[in-house]
């Protein structure tokens, strides 16, 4: 049974139960990174009921009628193809028992590589994206939330992007990629999860999307960089909401085939991971979270196909990595710690500790900082991120954590140290941002994740400079729908070599999704 199919069983199972189940709204906050800093300028975190470290979070825990593109418009719009423009919603649909919302998807981005020292496809033509999809919401009763949406798209990468899927065989954040004219690819992504809050202390997720666990702009537990995967969880709330407890399960895979059988071509290999998050806001300005996660074995080369391990089901955190330890050879375990305190109403600090192992080497952590609201305008962050040689990696080279070739962690895998400065302007609707991160990487190839932690080899160390300027205007807060524009230098600097990326770019697009490009 494919995952579309279990993700649409999922869907029918939630609208028949909906007429049975009768109190609490849901909805899912945004986790882009636009909506993100609109929630954190209005205080959105320091509501005591909303703990704001792990996503997607329950709207029906938060108060947003002061965040803007969430909260109720109350500008007057004398026409309505102004209000559809500028606040609304494409399709709004609205009767007893029933809310739908339907969006538009759209990137459309038009560049030009000014320097490509890195991709082997030189003297290319202008660099583009075409994206079309569409975005459904829906609320049935008060009780059950689905949302869904599908994206394709078309594009030619920059030249470190270029060799990052001739590296890995997909995209950054997306899945595998098809061939497109010469030197373009063709690519698509469908998410689409149900959400049912039975009680006001208890909810269901379930369906086929990304998760973050974290305040920063990366996170060293759990991020949002690779592609999204089939979970299932529940979400507890206790002692007036200052306790949260949340269950996970989620499969995920490695981009390799399974032995060839009967089908023309076989199914990748796969593994499936469980991960507790138990959350503690003593006061609201004080947010700390405890996380344990296994990805466990299903798939053996020499045994092939594993039985489902019940003790996945375990919804006792660290009991498992009590049981395991964090080095076993066929389960790989990892805990960690995610804090956050907003020490002054503009000023806001967070931290993360991880623990991949018990030999040296297997650690990670991160140290941040946001100001908000400079001159009522200006945000600024300052971030490190670090992470040893040997973290996330395993003596079975199936039960690395990544999924799709890709990390479900920091973007650059392991074996890195790392600091990213932004400077971002919002004011009504025009948006600015500049981003600097500088990052020193100790490892050979592109895949550390991918390897035994017995094989990985270290290489020399290369440096990686990354800057990117944009601009924006953004007609409708809702689906961040704007025209932008920028320019990004990206300089890499390995074995004596100076590989450098530069390019500029302007496009329309609705921002939904974050999409990872500072690596």
């Amino acid at each position: 049974m494919s995952d579309n199919i279990r993700a649409g069983y999922l869907l029918v199972i939630a609208l028949l139960l909906a007429p049975v189940i009768l109190s609490a709204q849901q909805f899912a906050l945004p986790m882009n990174n636009i909506s993100r800093m609109r929630m954190e300028r209005a205080g959105v975190q320091l509501q005591p009921r909303l703990h704001y470290g792990a996503f997607p979070a329950l709207t029906s825990y938060a108060d947003l009628s002061d965040v803007v593109g969430l909260g109720p418009d109350t500008t007057a719009y004398y026409y309505k193809v102004t209000a559809k423009l500028f606040s609304e919603h494409l399709i709004e649909f609205e009767r007893p028992g029933l809310i739908l919302e339907i969006d538009p998807i759209f990137d459309f981005t038009y560049g030009d590589e000014v320097v490509n020292q890195i991709s082997t496809l030189q003297n290319r033509q202008n660099l583009y994206t075409n994206t079309r999809g569409f975005a459904i919401s829906a609320k049935v009763g008060n009780v059950v939330y689905i949302y869904t949406d599908f994206q394709e798209t078309q594009a030619r990468v920059p030249g470190y992007v270029d060799r990052f899927v001739d590296s890995l065989g997909v995209i950054p954040g997306n899945g595998r990629v098809k061939p497109f004219a010469e030197d373009a690819f063709d690519y698509n992504m469908a998410n689409g999860f149900v959400g049912i809050s039975p009680t006001k202390w208890l909810s269901f997720q379930a369906g086929h999307f990304k998760q973050f666990v974290g305040h920063g702009h990366r996170s060293l537990l759990l991020s949002d960089n690779a592609f999204n995967y089939p979970f299932a969880k529940y979400i507890i709330q206790l002692w007036e909401g200052k306790v949260q407890y949340q269950y996970s399960i989620g499969l995920h895979q490695n981009l390799r085939r399974l032995p060839q059988g009967d089908a023309p071509e076989s199914l990748f290999q796969r593994k499936y991971m469980s991960w507790n998050y138990l959350s503690y806001k003593p006061i609201p300005s004080v947010e700390i979270g405890f996380f344990e996660s296994v990805m466990w074995k299903s798939y053996d080369v020499v045994e092939g196909t594993q039985p489902f391990n019940p003790n996945a089901l375990n919804p006792l955190i660290f009991v498992n990595t009590g049981v395991l330890g964090l080095s076993d050879s066929d389960n790989n375990a990892m805990v960690g710690v995610n804090f956050a305190w907003q020490l002054l109403e503009k000023l806001r600090f967070y931290a993360q500790y991880m623990r991949d192992g018990n030999e040296p080497l297997t650690d990670g952590y991160q140290l941040g900082a946001k100001y908000y609201r400079f001159l009522n305008r200006i945000d600024f962050g300052l971030e490190y991120n670090e992470a040893a040689p040997f973290a996330y990696i395993s003596e079975n080279s199936l039960q690395g954590y990544s999924h799709n070739n890709q990390p479900l962690a920091h973007p650059l895998g392991a074996g890195f140290k790392e600091w990213i400065g932004t400077v971002t302007y919002l004011h009504k609707r025009i948006y600015a941002r500049g981003e600097f991160m500088t990052a020193r990487l100790n490892r050979t190839g592109r895949d550390p994740l991918l390897t035994s932690a017995n094989q990985s080899v270290r290489g020399a160390e290369t440096q990686v400079q990354f800057i990117d300027l944009q601009l924006a205007y953004i007609f409708n807060p809702s689906t961040n729908m704007q025209v932008y524009g920028g320019f990004t230098d990206r300089n890499e600097q390995y074995l004596g070599d100076n590989l450098q990326n530069q390019f500029w770019y302007l496009g329309l697009r609705t921002y939904l999704h974050n999409s990872y490009r500072n690596f």
